[in-house]
């Protein structure tokens, strides 16, 4: 197993009034041997973040 460490994340999108940022300098450590959930609620980021941490 691997721990997972987000360093200074930056992400968002770009519409045609503007921009919007999901995460802005988003940090994040979780241990292997730790279970951890990702709650929050609609349009919030939760499945983003997972594609991010992905490559997707």
């Amino acid at each position: 197993m691997m721990d997972v460490e987000i360093r200074a994340l930056d992400f968002g999108f770009l519409s045609s009034t503007g921009g919007e940022w999901v995460f802005r300098d988003f940090n994040l450590d979780v241990p292997s041997e730790a279970m951890h959930s990702i709650v929050g609620p609609s349009g919030c980021g939760k499945s983003t973040l997972l594609r991010l941490l992905a490559g997707l």
